[in-house]
């Protein structure tokens, strides 16, 4: 049996025997599974705020893999007449993960004050958990007089360790 498979008008009919198609239509196939299971979760986000100060937490990717560096960047955003900062080494708030660099970018407008911190993270191998412990953010109110100095923590956030080929967790 032969399908027909019209080109181009320049071209001529090209005859595809039953097999080739039917070939073609289960490499299609297998190829949209492949793809569909290795699409990468949406990152972790998780925000934070007191009054006007927002932090904005995001992890990617949302789950621990030991072949790959997890990517967290912190974006705080202050309105204007208030300065928010976070200490410039946390280092300590990464849990089962070793950090292998930082940097920050950042736009202080007159209206708004926004800094995006991001922090490139190595999993280790074994850790007991992968956490990213409290992280405090300090407040401070220009806009009163005398300044009003204030805090506020984040929550823990814990990830999904690394999964062993059993599909239960290798960490506890």
């Amino acid at each position: 049996m032969t399908l027909r498979c019209f080109m181009k008008s320049s071209e001529k009919n090209k005859i595809l025997s039953h097999n080739r198609v039917q070939h073609l239509a289960f490499t299609t196939l297998v190829c949209t599974m492949l793809l569909a299971s290795t699409a990468w979760a949406e990152p972790l986000t998780k925000t934070f705020s007191q009054k006007d100060v927002t932090l904005k937490l995001t992890i990617d990717p949302p789950a621990v893999d030991l072949a790959a560096d997890t990517e967290v960047s912190l974006v705080l955003n202050a309105p204007e007449g208030m300065t928010a900062k976070i200490p410039s080494d946390i280092s300590d708030r990464f849990d089962g993960f070793t950090l292998a660099g930082s940097y920050t970018t950042g736009d202080e407008s007159d209206a708004m004050s926004e800094k995006t911190y991001h922090y490139r993270l190595v999993p280790s191998a074994g850790a007991k958990a992968y956490r990213i412990k409290p992280i405090p953010v300090s407040i401070e109110d220009t806009s009163s007089h005398p300044p009003v100095s204030s805090w506020f923590p984040t929550e823990t956030v814990t990830l999904e360790g690394p999964v062993a080929s059993d599909g239960k967790p290798t960490s506890v």
